[in-house]
């Protein structure tokens, strides 16, 4: 998601709606308990330098893992990164 996207997002909901002091949140996962979502709370917003220059970063108050590499697709991922590999070599 792009800036402009993200800020006509923002700007719709916060157009559509009285309330003015919106909790800014980022939700976990769908777990599919009854009840609210299971989110964390945004703690800042800033702009990347260096190696993130062009990103807008987003640091919550709960660290949060990259869950990434106990995925299914990981699999998926590695055989393509395998089958590059191989074509490299020849």
């Amino acid at each position: 998601m792009k800036l402009h996207e993200f800020r006509r997002l923002i700007d719709i909901i916060d157009d559509s709606t009285s309330h003015d002091n919106y909790e800014v949140v980022i939700k976990l996962k769908n777990d599919g308990t009854i009840g609210g979502s299971t989110v964390t709370p945004v703690k800042n917003v800033f702009q990347g330098f260096d190696f993130d220059s062009g990103k807008i970063i987003i640091t919550t108050k709960d660290i949060l893992t990259n869950t990434f590499s106990n995925n299914k697709n990981t699999n998926y991922l590695k055989q393509l990164l395998d089958k590059e590999n191989m074509s490299n070599e020849k």
